[in-house]
């Protein structure tokens, strides 16, 4: 840097503008990885929802199946 640089302040100029650059380019990069990680979220998000979805009808078809499994025990005990 030299002597014009530092009376004008182009020195301090140009610092400032390579800061700005790196800090910019560093937001960018966190700005990315926050839209990939709110890509995720909503990902898991909905598989969470199919998995409870699952959850549900197979309670449903459990209990189904222990419903008919009783009433079949009832009726062969009370028909032999």
């Amino acid at each position: 840097m030299g002597l014009f640089d530092q009376i004008t302040g182009r020195g301090v100029e140009k610092k400032i503008a390579e800061y700005a650059d790196i800090y910019g380019e560093v937001l960018l990069g966190m700005h990315r990885d926050l839209e990939d990680h709110r890509r995720q979220i909503n990902a898991l998000t909905l598989r969470c929802e199919q998995l409870r979805k699952q959850m549900i009808w197979g309670a449903a078809a459990a209990f189904v199946v222990l419903v008919l499994s009783v009433v079949i025990v009832w009726i062969l005990h009370f028909k032999g």
